[in-house]
């Protein structure tokens, strides 16, 4: 049988608002600590000082955990994209691009290590349908760099797709390998070249 990667159900009330973020915090604590073989529901419940009844009242498993705090990164990625484009109306597309990488940087560059656990321990998550969806909205988003396409809506958002899928997997790789070049400023020199050129 399949295991759930969705969240059993969203708190509605402050208190268990509360018990619920407590949990993912812990969640995160744990993965940055101890990677994704020390994560466990026990550990995590320990963690957010809450009992492991409560922890189920929410989450079925492990992976649950990670999903969802996956796609609360997901969600606060496009969120914060959404905000640097709101003002932005008939600029220019090179402005649009360096909104773009400065932003995808700057969510990056917080839990830095988290994002390490991601892109090392759990590619195998990521591509969960929770996910999948989370991107889709997230490729509506940046349909606003491929407006200036003269290319039908299909092909725009494939365009879409590829910069994500290219903007995610460089910024993930280089926390690993280029983390000096993140702080420098270099990789997002290179980056927005590379996202000019494709548009």
């Amino acid at each position: 049988m399949e295991q759930s990667l969705k969240p059993l159900k969203i708190p509605t009330q402050a208190r268990s608002r509360l018990t619920y973020q407590s949990i993912l915090e812990a969640t995160a604590y744990i993965l940055i600590e101890g990677g994704y073989a020390s994560l466990t529901t026990n550990h995590v419940a320990e963690r957010a000082g809450v009992s492991i009844a409560s922890l189920y009242q929410y989450f079925p498993n492990k992976e649950s955990l990670v999903v969802t705090l996956h796609h609360e990164h997901a969600k606060s990625t496009r969120t914060q994209i959404q905000r640097a484009f709101v003002n932005e109306e008939n600029t220019s597309l090179a402005t649009l691009v360096n909104i773009f990488v400065d932003a995808m940087i700057n969510v990056h560059s917080v839990e830095p290590e988290l994002h390490r656990v991601f892109q090392e321990e759990i590619p195998r998550l990521l591509k969960s349908e929770i996910i999948k969806e989370g991107n889709d909205e997230f490729i509506t988003v940046l349909m606003k760099l491929t407006q200036y396409s003269t290319d039908s809506l299909e092909a725009q958002k494939n365009l879409a797709w590829m910069i994500r899928t290219m903007a995610h997997s460089v910024i993930h790789q280089a926390l690993i390998d280029r983390p000096g070049d993140l702080v420098s400023g270099q990789l997002a020199i290179e980056l927005k070249a590379i996202l000019l050129k494709l548009l």
